[in-house]
């Protein structure tokens, strides 16, 4: 297999947006939040519908493209898709829903989902129907695992451009972690990394949780420990690293990292008749992060649900590097939106998540949602969709690089060049990749089914600037690394 990574060199930097496509946030019941300002501002024009899990999607420059409930799709507008009724997620799943952009496609999303009973499925939006605003496609609801859980989070793959999307499965007396590959070919067979599990044997409710660099994963669930992992991006397996022990009585619903991922933040629910829900920080760089347990806020809930008051929910990092909370109305009498079945809501926040323990700076009620409870649920996203930090690639295969250039050597002519050059391989490519990035990890373009020894690479609309050139065959990407000059 011939891989190879060439560095293309210009003059100067394509702007990186990455961050922008979390600028918009819809969840419970028509709530929503804003970020294209850089500061939280609640919106309500929303029409998605849920009691815990959401997803949203918005363009590179903030604007927003959908959102699902894993139920159903509305786009920008706030109009339900022609065929995005019938999605096969359920909006009761913890991590209902995932959005996740096709590798080499402007217009093209996957839309990743669970449900209770068990279906991780795949559906694909093209915005080019519908008149420009974007349609579920043919291709929905296409299975990929029957004993699947609520949980499922995604980050890159060490090119920085491939996806993995993690899910887990009880299989006997482990759990399986299931990383899906995801590139411009479709999902791929998973990589399976297993834990072997002891105690208490785990329900199927909880969350998956990336940090913003894609190094880490946090598993919680619903009966069991919380588990920490680090994570080779490149292989797709994971290595247990920490255990976070649940306390008797003690259920852990949501996870979430600090943007440097320096802390983590559980919240969980004390099980009973005198039943509280904590929010809890945990310091990653304790030497026993155990006994670093704070919690910042604890809350009565014993009405219970639906219409019980302090219910605590999911943690999200933001664009913004705060994290918000889910709350239910925690202040008794209650008043009941006559809408629905739930209680009036606000929004709390972790406004400096990684500092230690109250100094992170933990504010009840930041946001009131115009009396429209949240329920749960917050939208999941991509691990980078939230991180001011521009993923790039890093592969690390010493040993193929050698012998890839030894093996396929590449000649690049003419260089310099304006237009166009051709890259001349001493072997045939077949049905190769080449994507384009520019120097911020950015996928500008991408050839693919790639065929023969003589590849010509078009400048197009690449403006000057630093560029890599990404050559891979099955999946695999190794390093062979060219200078390569553009003029005007």
């Amino acid at each position: 297999m011939k891989k190879l990574v060439l560095i293309f060199l210009f003059i100067s930097p394509t702007a990186f947006a990455q961050q922008q496509r979390s600028a918009h946030w819809y969840f419970g019941f028509r709530c929503g939040l804003d970020f294209t300002s850089g500061t939280a501002v609640v919106d309500t024009t929303g029409m998605l519908e849920s009691i815990e899990g959401s997803a949203s999607i918005s363009d590179l420059a903030g604007n927003l493209l959908f959102y699902s409930s894993g139920e159903k799709v509305w786009d920008k507008n706030h109009v339900l898709m022609p065929n995005g009724n019938g999605m096969l997620g359920n909006q009761s799943s913890v991590q209902s829903s995932l959005i996740i952009p096709e590798p080499g496609s402007s217009s093209r999303f996957y839309i990743f989902t669970t449900c209770p009973v068990n279906h991780f499925r795949y559906s694909i939006v093209d915005m080019t129907l519908n008149g420009g605003n974007g349609d579920v496609t043919a291709t929905k609801n296409m299975l990929l695992n029957t004993n699947a859980t609520e949980m499922m989070a995604a980050t890159y793959q060490c090119n920085a451009q491939d996806h993995w999307i993690m899910t887990t499965r009880h299989s006997g007396g482990s759990i399986d972690f299931l990383a899906y590959p995801l590139t411009g070919a479709g999902v791929g067979s998973p990589v399976i990394s297993t834990y072997t599990w002891t105690g208490a044997w785990p329900a199927q409710v909880g969350s998956l949780t990336f940090s913003q660099k894609g190094d880490k994963l946090c598993f919680n669930d619903s009966h069991a420990n919380t588990i920490l992992f680090d994570f080779d991006n490149e292989a797709g397996t994971l290595t247990p690293t920490d255990t976070i022990f649940a306390l008797t009585n003690e259920l852990v619903y949501a996870n979430a990292f600090s943007g440097k991922a320096t802390k983590l933040y559980l919240s969980r629910w004390t099980t009973g008749s005198a039943g509280h829900c904590y929010i809890s920080q945990y310091d990653l760089t304790a030497p026993d992060i155990n006994t670093s347990r704070v919690d910042l806020d604890s809350v009565y809930f014993a009405l219970g649900s639906p219409n019980g008051y302090g219910f605590i929910g999911e943690l999200r990092l933001g664009p913004d590097q705060k994290i918000y909370v889910s709350r239910w109305n925690q202040d008794y009498p209650y008043v009941v939106n006559p809408l629905t079945y739930y209680s009036l809501d606000s929004i709390d926040v972790i406004n400096d998540p990684d500092s230690v323990g109250f100094a992170c700076n933990f504010q009840r009620n930041a946001l009131y949602l115009d009396h429209r409870p949240t329920m749960l649920g917050l939208p999941g996203f991509h691990n980078t969709f939230t991180s001011p930090v521009v993923p790039v690639a890093n592969c690390k295969q010493p040993d193929a690089i050698a012998e890839n250039i030894k093996e396929n050597q590449v000649h690049i002519y003419p260089n310099p060049f304006t237009q166009q050059t051709t890259l001349q391989l001493n072997v045939p490519l077949q049905n190769a990749t080449i994507t384009i990035q520019n120097q911020f990890g950015q996928m500008v373009n991408a050839l693919k089914n790639q065929q023969g020894s003589a590849i010509l690479i078009e400048r197009n609309h690449l403006p000057a600037g630093i560029y890599t050139v990404i050559i891979s065959e099955n999946n695999h990407v190794g390093y062979a690394i060219q200078k390569l000059v553009i003029v005007d």
